[in-house]
């Protein structure tokens, strides 16, 4: 459930940042096509094995797809602090 949430938080963050066109009736693979930065390559290629390939979710697949996140969001965690009011 982690993994599948991690990759809708990017799938999110991908289409505010007009990265992608999300619609409801695209399959991952078709964002692919339309982002084609390396972490998000791998990121769908781990939840396409997890959610339909009956692969295990492992603590270390999670981090690579969070640290994936990161990679295609460099301020992103500058910007939840900043939300939260922080000083960043």
């Amino acid at each position: 459930e982690a993994v599948r949430l991690k990759y809708l938080q990017t799938l999110k963050q991908l289409t505010e940042s007009e990265k992608i066109d999300w619609q409801l009736h695209k399959t991952p693979t078709q964002y692919t096509y339309e982002c084609t930065d390396e972490p998000f390559l791998r990121m769908t290629r781990h939840f396409l094995r997890i959610r339909y390939g009956n692969f295990e979710a492992t603590p270390e697949i999670y981090e690579e797809i969070a640290a994936a996140n990161l990679s295609l969001n460099p301020h992103l965690s500058t910007l939840n602090y900043e939300e939260k009011g922080g000083d960043a």
